[in-house]
């Protein structure tokens, strides 16, 4: 596995080519409100303002729904944001702030909860993003020495991605994993957006999936309605499951596989689509109710893709990237029906 919970990691900026490391600004004990920068390592021992560990969060069924990064300093102290008013999209700055427990309705828990997206697993390269305020990525504004962190959306630089370390040599764990080619357009989209709401309503995961995959394939940028014109659009969904012509790559090749039918060994699947540089179309549901749908698109694993929360999707629902097991308790789902795959 890449990385293992309780315990404790020094996070270097800039994919591990900076040198600088998520630092606690200050001394003494730990205090509220304290900001995070990064920081050139200190001494040849270990550094406590330099170390976060890996503790889990629950939902109030006591699964595992996220993360908190806590402190050396004191365990009661995760990162968290502060300053982005009343919208909970806004960007922030991150700090230090005790947080009251890990399970919800604690205090901080919204500001504190985080997921750990893998870039390159076996490289011990991952984005840290807040789940209750999407979109938002742990992220320096500059490569030097004591440059503030904050939590901004998504950007096409490095900066966001971090590696994982067990010492401030840049030394971490290895673990297996892949992760498809990723473009650096656009290629994460949520299904409120107004151009897709416009054609579907609020029920356009399906459609964004495609258009998802689409901008993943290239050569350039596809848009909602380049899709909906593809696929046609009807009161029960997609009409088609088709890509553009001049898209590069193709869905539903698989003998003209129909997604309304069961299928099993998603994950043995959808290992074998990622491995091939190709992303997969899962289709989510409840054992309690079939017909009660999701779309999400697999594109990662990590620890060699042995379990469900091994695979991280591309999640319409609230238009970020996120674990499998967090997409399927965000959209009230428990139950993997059938996939569509896809190919380069």
């Amino acid at each position: 596995m890449a990385y293992a919970w309780d315990t404790y990691y020094y996070f270097q900026s800039h994919s591990g080519t900076s040198g600088l490391y998520l630092n606690r600004e200050g001394s003494g004990a730990a205090q509220p409100n304290q900001n995070i920068s990064i920081y050139k390592p200190v001494g040849s021992g270990t550094n406590p303002d330099h170390q976060f560990k890996l503790v889990k969060a629950y939902d109030n069924s006591g699964n595992v729904a996220g993360c908190t990064l806590r402190s050396a300093l004191a365990s009661n102290y995760a990162l968290n944001i502060y300053g982005y008013g009343s919208s909970m999209t806004a960007e922030g700055n991150c700090n230090l702030y005790p947080v009251g427990g890990q399970y919800p309705n604690s205090s901080n828990y919204n500001d504190s909860l985080i997921d750990l997206l893998p870039v390159d697993a076996s490289q011990n390269l991952y984005k840290i993003t807040l789940i209750k305020h999407p979109g938002l990525y742990l992220t320096p504004v500059g490569n030097y020495n004591n440059a503030n962190v904050r939590w901004v959306a998504f950007s096409k630089e490095n900066a966001h991605i971090g590696k994982l370390c067990t010492s401030e040599n840049g030394g971490g764990g290895t673990g297996g994993g892949h992760c498809i080619t990723l473009p650096t357009r656009k290629y994460c989209w949520p299904q409120f957006d107004s151009s897709i709401t416009a054609i579907c309503g609020n029920v356009g995961c399906s459609l964004t999936c495609v258009l998802d995959i689409a901008n993943i394939f290239g050569p350039r940028s596809f848009t909602a309605r380049e899709i909906a014109d593809t696929c046609g659009w009807g009161s029960s969904g997609l009409l088609r499951w088709w890509l553009p012509n001049d898209c590069s790559g193709s869905l539903n090749w698989d003998n003209g596989y129909n997604p309304a039918a069961e299928r099993g060994n998603i994950l043995a699947v959808a290992k074998q689509q990622i491995n091939a540089n190709n992303p997969i179309i899962i289709k989510l549901t409840r054992m309690a109710n079939k017909s009660d749908t999701h779309f999400v698109v697999a594109y990662k694993y990590v620890n060699n893709g042995t379990a469900q929360s091994d695979f991280y999707v591309l999640d319409p629902g609230t238009g970020t990237e996120c674990s499998l097991d967090v997409a399927m308790k965000k959209n009230s789902k428990d139950y993997l029906y059938s996939y569509i795959l896809s190919k380069r």
